[in-house]
């Protein structure tokens, strides 16, 4: 009993202190309208930085997820996550937002999209490749 209690605080502990000292970025993504089916699809985020010290975001992850018949799970197709680098970005400390143009998800859109409604999905990382933070957005493929 006293084995299991010590192990539960144990993790308790260790789960606090790495939420301490990890990056807490929220990201709000905006997806274009549409997009055709062959194109590059570019988003843009909106960072902003909760955290007590400036952040440099250099590397994200990006990715498209959608289905192409009938909406059924089983059909999802799925396209990444591809590893991207971007011109370093630092986010200040305390709230502060600061919007990232033309992220780059896909260099053409699937044409398994076609009709319907994808989900765009960016998750920035750190050098060991930890998500600092990341979001979602949808766009329609006409």
């Amino acid at each position: 009993m006293i084995k299991r209690v010590l192990i539960l605080l144990m993790g308790i502990t260790a789960f606090w202190v790495s939420g301490t000292f990890a990056e807490d970025l929220d990201v709000e993504l905006s997806c274009p309208t549409s997009v055709y089916a062959g194109s590059v699809l570019r988003v843009t985020a909106y960072v902003s930085n909760d955290g007590d010290s400036a952040v440099t975001l250099n590397r994200y992850a990006a990715g498209m997820v959608g289905t192409n018949t009938n909406n059924v799970l089983s059909s999802s197709r799925v396209f990444g996550p591809y590893a991207r680098t971007m011109n370093p970005r630092t986010i200040p400390a305390t709230g502060q937002t600061v919007k990232i143009s033309s992220l780059s998800i896909v260099n053409s859109v699937s044409a398994d999209f076609k009709g319907k409604m994808a989900m765009v999905v960016v998750d920035f990382v750190n050098a060991r490749g930890n998500s600092l933070g990341g979001g979602t957005c949808l766009v329609n493929v006409p």
